[in-house]
C-alpha cells in the first residue's frame, strides 16, 4: 500500500491554524497594536484602506527590532516574552505565544520596516506566503517599527469572500480599537481610514479619554477603591442615563470578559435602575499575577467571589455618594455648596452622615 500520510508544509499548517487567531482585519489590528504596546511605544499611528481589507499600516516609536529579531519574529512560536513554562505565571505583556505574526504573514502580504535604538540603519522585509521574498534591505528611518499589512486572505479566496463590507469591517476595527485605547491612556493614538481622520487621541486621564471617544462627561460617576485583593478604578453611567456607551472591563490594562463580574456590576444598580436598562461602565482592575490565570480575554480568578463583592460594594458606595450629593446640591438650604465640583467638602459631610447612621 502506498503511503498517504504527509507532513504539511509550514505555510499550509499556518494557514489552517490562523483561523483561530485571524478572522478579520480587526483581529489583525489587535495583534499588531499589542506588539506596539509591548514595545513601549508612546505614539501609534494607524492608517487603513477600505476598513482594513486592503491595508492596515501601523507605525510606532517603540524599541524596534534588530535584523535577526525581525526575521525570527515571523517564525511560529518565536517570542521575547518568556523562556520557560514558569514565566506564564507572571506574564505582564499583551502577547507571549509567538504565533500571531506567523499566522498573519501566511494569509497577507507584509512590508516591515524596523530599527532599534542601537542601530544606525533600519531594515525592510517583504513577506509573502509566510516567506521572506527578498533579502533584507537596509534603510534610513527613525527608531521604531512600521508594519504594512495588505490584502487579507488574498491567497485564500473563500475566506476573502466571507469578509464583510468595508463599513462593517471598519466598525469591527473601531470596536477593537476602543478596547486598546481606553486602557492605555498614556499613549497617543492616531487612526485614519481612506485618508479620513477618525481619531487623534492624546495622552490623557481615563475620564478625558472616555469623553474624547463618547463625548459625555456629566453622566459619568467615578469609582475608586483599594483592597487587599484588588485596586479598582473607573467610571459608571448615572442610573438615569440610558444612552449605550459600552461595557468595558480591564485587568492590568488588558480587556477581559467575565460573566460573574458583569452580573455583580449590574446587580449593584438594583433598586435604582429600570430592569430593561443596562448601565455602561469602564472599570480598570489591577491585581497581582499570582491571583488569576488568563487566556486571551477569558480569566480565571482564584478569589472570584471576594473580587465580585469588592467591586459591588465599591459601586454601591459610589452610587450612594452620588445620590446623596445630588440631593444636597439640589437642596442648598440643607447643605449649601458653592460649586458642584466641591467634592472635598461633600465627602467630609458624607462620612459624617455615614458614621452617624452606623452609630444608630
Amino acid at each position: 500500500m502506498t503511503d498517504v500520510i504527509k507532513l504539511l508544509s509550514k505555510n499550509v499548517s499556518n494557514q489552517i491554524a490562523s483561523g483561530d487567531v485571524i478572522q478579520n482585519p480587526a483581529s489583525i489590528l489587535k495583534e499588531i497594536l499589542e506588539n506596539s504596546i509591548d514595545a513601549d511605544a508612546k505614539n501609534i499611528k494607524i492608517i487603513l484602506t477600505n476598513g482594513g481589507k486592503n491595508r492596515i499600516h501601523i507605525i510606532d516609536d517603540g524599541i524596534g527590532m534588530s535584523k535577526n529579531d525581525a526575521i525570527k519574529s515571523f517564525d511560529r512560536y518565536s517570542t521575547s516574552k518568556l523562556t520557560k513554562i514558569e514565566d506564564l505565571l507572571k506574564i505582564s505583556t499583551k502577547g507571549f505565544r509567538g504565533e500571531a505574526l506567523s499566522y498573519i504573514s501566511s494569509v497577507t502580504q507584509i512590508e516591515l520596516e524596523t530599527r532599534d535604538k542601537t542601530s544606525d540603519l533600519g531594515i525592510r522585509l517583504i513577506i509573502e506566503n509566510g516567506e521572506l521574498k527578498y533579502k533584507p534591505l537596509p534603510i534610513a528611518m527613525n527608531k521604531g517599527c512600521s508594519i504594512c499589512i495588505k490584502n487579507i486572505f488574498y491567497n485564500i479566496p473563500a475566506k476573502r469572500k466571507n469578509l464583510k463590507s468595508s463599513n462593517l469591517e471598519l466598525k469591527n476595527i473601531i470596536n477593537e480599537f476602543y478596547k486598546i485605547v481606553l486602557s492605555h491612556k498614556e499613549i497617543n493614538f492616531y487612526l485614519e481610514n481612506n485618508k479620513k481622520l477618525l481619531f487623534n487621541l492624546k495622552k490623557s486621564s481615563y475620564k478625558e479619554r472616555i469623553i474624547k471617544i463618547y463625548g459625555e462627561s456629566e453622566k459619568l460617576i467615578k469609582i475608586k477603591k483599594t483592597t487587599k485583593l484588588v485596586k479598582i478604578k473607573g467610571y459608571l453611567t448615572h442610573p438615569n442615563y440610558y444612552k449605550k456607551l459600552g461595557q468595558y472591563l480591564f485587568l492590568n490594562k488588558r480587556y477581559i470578559t467575565n460573566k460573574n463580574i458583569h452580573n455583580a456590576i449590574i446587580a449593584s444598580y438594583e433598586g435604582i435602575l429600570n430592569k430593561k436598562e443596562n448601565p455602561s461602565y469602564f472599570i480598570f482592575l489591577s491585581m497581582d499575577y499570582n491571583k488569576f490565570n488568563i487566556n486571551k480575554t477569558k480569566v480565571n480568578f482564584f478569589y472570584e467571589i471576594e473580587l465580585c463583592n469588592n467591586i459591588s460594594s465599591t459601586i454601591k458606595e459610589s452610587l450612594g455618594i452620588n445620590n446623596i450629593y445630588n440631593y444636597y446640591y439640589n437642596n442648598k438650604s440643607f447643605f449649601p455648596l458653592t460649586e458642584k465640583s466641591d467634592l472635598k467638602v461633600f465627602h467630609k459631610k458624607y462620612k459624617q452622615i455615614k458614621n452617624f447612621f452606623k452609630k444608630k
